[in-house]
């Protein structure tokens, strides 16, 4: 080898260290600069690596992000509207059975609009029960129902009647049904002396029998009343109104039911062959709403 090719060989080989010497400074130059701190924000705190790994970086691959899934149909629940817990209000009424003499049978409380149940049939000695006096199968206000009766027998009895607290008096009527023909009888008649005191008896609808009533001396029930004929007509023997009582209502009086019987002694009530009619008594009640 000449002396020309060996100084050539030697200058590339110095050319090639040259290059490789720069290309290692260079990439020394490069980590360096990757290791160099961050600068630093004015409150103290780094600014992120936008070349980092930033952890707080959602992952699109992550179930549990809160992206709407397009699949779901459910619909969302409205947080601003407050749920309603308060329940309908029900109107109700107070239904009251009661038999003939005030006595109560049952009472319940019925929905406004539906019907009410009726007890068992009530049982009275010589009476056949006959049903209930009102309706009840629509119930729109606080009701009182009570129990009816028919009867074959004669039959005397106070017919019941109502008036409202503050009222100075009360009237009742004494009826018969099934009426034999009575001749002559002498009934007595009591009350509550506490909220009612006699006034007068008139005699009603038979021409043919006389009226005898208590004195005005008397202040205490029973009350006695005598009924007299010396003969019977055809209209001394229908069905009506024997006689009427009026009561004055004392300032006293509370509302309830008062109750206002009948009796009489064997042997007081005849018919016009002064035989005795065998007559069954029904008493009868005075309310005061």
């Amino acid at each position: 080898m000449n002396l020309k090719n060996k100084s050539t060989i030697i200058k590339l080989g110095i050319i090639a260290l040259v290059v490789i010497a720069l290309i290692v400074t260079l990439i020394f130059a490069l980590k360096g600069c990757q290791n160099e701190d961050l600068p630093v924000q004015g409150d103290g705190t780094s600014q992120t690596d936008p070349s980092g790994d930033d952890s707080s970086t959602t992952d699109p691959t992550d179930d549990t992000s809160s992206t709407t899934d397009p699949t779901d149909t459910s619909e969302p629940t409205d947080t601003t509207k407050p749920t309603d817990t308060t329940k309908p209000t029900v109107t109700t009424f107070t239904v009251t059975f009661k038999d003939y003499d005030g006595t109560v049978l049952g009472t319940q409380k019925v929905e406004k609009g539906k019907a009410a149940t009726a007890p068992a049939n009530p049982v009275r000695e010589n009476f056949t029960f006959a049903g209930w006096d009102k309706k009840f199968d629509k119930i729109t206000s606080d009701l009182v129902v009570t129990a009816t009766y028919t009867t074959t027998k004669a039959l005397i009895y106070v017919e019941s009647t109502t008036v409202n607290k503050g009222t100075s008096e009360v009237t009742v009527n004494i009826r018969v049904k099934n009426n034999p023909g009575i001749m002559g009888a002498v009934l007595k008649v009591s009350v509550d002396d506490k909220m009612f005191s006699f006034k007068s008896g008139t005699s009603t609808g038979y021409p043919g029998l006389t009226l005898t009533s208590p004195g005005s001396a008397t202040t205490s029930s029973p009350y006695t009343f005598m009924l007299d004929a010396l003969e019977l007509s055809a209209d001394d023997k229908k069905d009506g109104t024997l006689f009427s009582i009026t009561f004055k209502v004392k300032d006293t009086s509370a509302t309830g039911d008062y109750k206002v019987s009948l009796s009489y002694d064997d042997g007081a009530i005849f018919d016009e062959n002064y035989n005795d009619p065998n007559v069954i008594l029904g008493n009868g009640i005075i309310t005061i709403n």
